[in-house]
């Protein structure tokens, strides 16, 4: 049940110049006019009505230059909501990742991810490593649409235990196959590593840095919060975790995420079923116009997409409870009613 990308009238990814100064977090929430932020008013005007008129559209944000330009809530819904990231769930997991390698938790990404399984019988992973994992080359039988279900419902008693023991499908490192199981096995091993629940671990290393609020967060049949889904927080707080990234994982003038794994987000790693779509570290990357943007999407259409060329990002929160072809099509609605306005608005 994985979202349909259908990116493929995006963008075509490019080397850019970084921007020469840090966006700031102390002036993040400082309001601008789509003018001063050099983008074209009617445009962005377009973008906001058309996000109206769609039913199931809850929120929209765009922020240039670290300031808000556009701060919309729509059905009832306000800046104190907390929405469903659903798979955005993952970008968090993959940051959290970049600084468990960074504190040396975890080994470098080339290593098995086997050893940090003590508890669970895992030769038979031995060659998986940790970038298998990131990239969703693990290589494990998995059929998102078929089994993603069996997860969110509890159906799946132990989901590492369960990953652990199943058979290859492909020789881990070969193949793209989206597995929302995947990003569980990292958060397991940071946990087993670091001597805390992942739920903290994430708290104490990302969120309170950030000045991320209250969220909630899913948690699977043994008690442990999802790796791959589950988060809710509100449209601000994913705001501030999608600023760590055009900030090149500075926050406040201090590193936090590492600036390679920063990069390395922003460029496709893996080829994906979809046209002109790649994968890497958890994130999307789209390869259709002359500008990069990579991104972070979630069932129903949630999206975190970074503009690094422009210092800009468009955040979207939609209605998750919906089938499979709701979702696409929400998706597909946004980008085309929504988005590509304001893309157009930057030109």
């Amino acid at each position: 049940m994985r979202i349909c990308l259908y990116l493929c009238f995006l963008l075509p990814l490019h080397q850019c110049q970084k921007a020469e100064t840090q966006l700031q977090p102390d002036s993040f929430w400082q309001k601008i006019s789509p003018a001063d932020a050099g983008l074209d008013p009617e445009l962005l005007k377009e973008a906001t009505d058309n996000a109206r008129r769609l039913s199931n559209l809850f929120s929209l944000l765009v922020v240039k230059n670290g300031k808000i330009v556009v701060e919309e809530y729509f059905s009832g819904h306000d800046s104190q909501d907390k929405f469903h990231l659903r798979s955005i769930t993952k970008n968090i997991t993959s940051a959290a990742t970049a600084i468990a390698i960074e504190e040396k938790l975890l080994d470098s990404m080339g290593a098995s991810i086997a050893p940090y399984f003590s508890q669970y019988t895992a030769e038979s992973k031995e060659s998986v490593t940790i970038q298998n994992v990131l990239n969703m080359q693990t290589g494990i039988e998995w059929s998102e649409d078929e089994e993603v279900i069996a997860l969110i419902d509890h159906l799946i008693e132990d989901p590492i235990a369960d990953q652990l023991d199943r058979d290859f499908a492909t020789a881990p490192g070969t193949a793209f196959n989206y597995n929302s199981a995947n990003p569980h096995l990292l958060a397991e091993m940071i946990s087993n590593t670091s001597g805390q629940s992942f739920e903290q671990f994430v708290r104490e290393n990302v969120m309170d840095v950030l000045g991320i609020g209250d969220v909630e967060w899913e948690r699977d049949p043994q008690g442990r919060v999802w790796g791959g889904f589950g988060l809710q927080m509100t449209a601000r707080d994913l705001a501030r975790f999608g600023l760590l990234y055009l900030n090149d994982g500075e926050w406040n003038g201090e590193a936090l995420v590492p600036e390679q794994w920063v990069e390395k987000s922003a460029v496709g790693q893996t080829e994906t079923p979809y046209d002109n779509t790649f994968y890497s570290l958890q994130w999307w990357i789209s390869d259709s116009r002359d500008t990069p943007l990579f991104y972070g999407q979630g069932y129903g259409g949630q999206g975190l997409l970074l503009l690094p060329a422009h210092e800009m990002m468009v955040i979207v929160f939609q209605k998750h409870l919906v089938t499979g072809d709701i979702s696409n099509r929400q998706w597909s609605d946004f980008i085309s009613q929504v988005f590509n306005p304001i893309f157009s608005a930057i030109e």
